[in-house]
Formats: structure tokens, sequence, C-alpha cells
């Protein structure tokens, strides 16, 4: 399973990493493992610890349409509160 890493602009403009992937290429226990993973290494970044398991994965990705999912931890500055945002990879956001 590939993982693609990109930089985004968060809601105030800054650079933040995200990272995609194809729905249909989660297959397995082991891909999914890698997908919390990289989770957890966004909100690493941002000095946060992650609760993010492969259930609460799965209950995400169930609601979510997108054939190719991307996910980026945002940070609001002023309020300091972090929040892991879904987008669709296949489009420009």
């Amino acid at each position: 399973m590939n993982i693609e890493l990109e930089l985004l602009k968060d809601s105030d403009g800054y650079e933040t990493l995200a990272f995609s992937f194809w729905k249909k290429n989660l297959k397995t226990i082991n891909d999914k493992k890698k997908v919390v993973s990289m989770i957890h290494h966004l909100y690493h970044m941002c000095c946060v610890e992650s609760a993010m398991e492969i259930e609460d994965l799965d209950e995400v990705l169930k609601d979510i349409g997108y054939s190719k999912v991307g996910f980026m931890v945002d940070m609001n500055t002023s309020s300091q509160n972090y929040s892991l945002h879904t987008y669709n990879a296949n489009k420009k956001i």
C-alpha cells in the first residue's frame, strides 16, 4: 500500500504535512496499522498524543465516500485546539 505525503495549508495559512491513500488499497490489518501510525505521526509533530486505533479508523472511513482519502492535523492557534481533517485527495484543496 502506498501512502503519499504532501504539504497543504492549514486554516491559518501555514504549511502542514498531510498524507493520502487509495481506499481500495486498504486491504489488510497491516495496511490499516500503517494509516493509524501515520495519523499518530501527524499528531506527534504537533507534540500531541493520539488515541486513534484501527477500530476508530474503520468508523471514520465508513462515512467517507472519497476513493482517495487524505488526512491532516490542523491547529487553531487562537484556541490551541487540534483537529484531524479528512479531505478528498483527488481534488486540490
